[in-house]
């Protein structure tokens, strides 16, 4: 038994030591030919792949940082060309690979974790997949290499997801990770509170000249609503007071990205916070209306401002074609902005030409840009995509709801299973009017939680066989 461990020990020691040389290869030669940030690209992945193959627990933990700190390059435009590229884009992509590499050599670590969404998952990235060859094929995405590379972003996330269920075998794991999201949520706040005194609408950071305040907005949103679990789970006074001025700073930086969307979901995250926080609802409730009763002399000029102009038009400005115009006011029966216009016009062409391909629709980046989830999902996968999209959203819905039904008793497990599920319903609405399902810093933590959240199961089941082995006298093998 000593000569077949030492023999496997061997070979994955053999292999690691060519794969980093072949990485060390490749980036002594990008460094020696490319631009800065390549060279530099090269170099951390090369790093990355070593700790993810050592280590892939730390190397998980420098993902979660690198989720919203991380720098990008590329440039998209309201046609839906181009895409852009982040250094944690390429972490991810080699920590993947170092994952696969060790899933090969070493027998019992798995490749994936058999849970309930790992079917609407694969439903969904082949529908992107099938539909995206489809509108190759017949010209609709104009640029294959564009579409592909959107496809291979969206399953990114679902890389998160089966990483963190992977490497998540124990309490002390899930209470680290979480811990890990939170931090980085203070420094996302700090950046964005900086930002304010400059002016404008303030967004995530490293966003570059594209920033889009909804994505800083949603993902504030979705880890406010943890913010708000752990806050009443908490017993120390001082952690208690931390969290609550983290949670009213978030809140400020929410309005401040000036994001209707995110102020809508925002809304709905902390209803649905009152109606499944049973203990602490009375307090949920008195924080609203005091909320509300101050509203009027407390709040920024510019969020004022913003929201009054969802309904008004600024004289002489062009807001919308006549018939765009004349379809509004019979629809809707009012007078909207541009933005609001825009997306409402876009709204209706989508289902108008849906019909021209129902079935797989245009393929991924084969339409117009549209900044609205459910009808983008519609138009460019067909009714396909949309029933896998849907099938996704709902087993995601109904584990998060049976998760934290069942854990209702444990501190830790009870704030992160209530957290995620009212902060997935407030995904749900602002994906309304913003892509909240592929926007990689919003979908990236989301789904790390909900790996955590799957995970608990699992790691109860390791705590029951572990007390077992050990009045026994024994280890299990993830101990020894």
């Amino acid at each position: 038994m000593g000569g077949a461990i030492n023999s496997d020990f061997n070979i994955r020691n053999l292999f690691f030591i060519l794969a980093l040389f072949l990485l060390c290869f490749g980036a002594a030669f990008i460094m020696a030919t490319q631009s800065t940030f390549w060279a530099m690209a090269a170099v951390v992945g090369t790093a990355f792949f070593a700790l993810g193959f050592l280590n892939p627990q730390l190397a998980l933990y420098v993902v979660i940082f690198s989720m919203l700190l991380s720098p990008e390059i590329g440039k998209r435009d309201l046609s839906g060309s181009g895409f852009t590229i982040r250094l944690e884009d390429i972490m991810l992509v080699v920590m993947g690979f170092a994952w696969l590499t060790t899933s090969a050599l070493k027998k019992d670590v798995g490749l994936a974790v058999k849970t309930e969404l790992n079917r609407p998952i694969f439903f969904y990235v082949f529908a992107c997949v099938i539909s995206t060859s489809y509108g190759i094929m017949i010209g609709n995405v104009e640029s294959p290499f564009t579409g592909i590379m959107f496809v291979l972003k969206y399953m990114e996330y679902f890389v998160v997801f089966f990483m963190t269920l992977n490497l998540t075998n124990s309490r002390t794991n899930i209470k680290t990770l979480v811990a890990a999201l939170m931090i980085t949520y203070v420094i996302v706040i700090i950046i964005g509170f900086a930002q304010i005194p400059g002016g404008g609408r303030i967004s995530a950071p490293f966003e570059g000249e594209d920033a889009e305040p909804n994505t800083l907005g949603g993902y504030l949103m979705l880890l406010l609503s943890l913010n708000i679990t752990v806050f009443f789970h908490m017993k120390t006074r001082k952690t208690k007071i931390a969290l609550a001025f983290m949670a009213f700073l978030a809140f400020v930086a929410i309005l401040y990205t000036l994001s209707r969307s995110s102020w809508l979901s925002l809304f709905v995250m902390y209803i649905f916070q009152i109606f499944y926080t049973k203990g602490h609802r009375k307090k949920l409730i008195a924080i609203l209306l005091a909320g509300l009763m101050f509203a009027p002399f407390t709040m920024p000029d510019e969020v004022v401002e913003r929201a009054l102009y969802t309904f008004q038009k600024k004289p002489g400005e062009a807001l919308f074609s006549e018939a765009e115009a004349q379809y509004i006011r019979e629809v809707y029966n009012v007078d909207v902005d541009s933005s609001t216009a825009a997306r409402l016009g876009s709204m209706k062409s989508a289902l108008r030409d849906f019909g021209k391909h129902p079935v797989l629709g245009y393929g991924v980046t084969g339409y117009m840009f549209l900044d609205a989830q459910y009808h983008r999902v519609l138009i460019e996968t067909g009714s396909i995509g949309m029933a896998a999209f849907l099938l996704l959203l709902f087993t995601t819905g109904r584990l998060l709801y049976r998760n934290m039904k069942n854990y209702t008793e444990d501190p830790l497990y009870s704030a992160l299973t209530k957290g995620t599920f009212c902060a997935f319903m407030g995904l749900l609405v602002h994906a309304i009017g913003t892509n909240t399902f592929i926007i990689v810093r919003i979908m990236e933590p989301f789904w790390c939680l909900v790996a955590l959240n799957l995970a608990i199961p699992i790691v109860e089941e390791n705590e029951r066989i572990e007390a077992e082995f050990l009045a026994a006298g024994k280890k299990p093998k993830w101990l020894r």
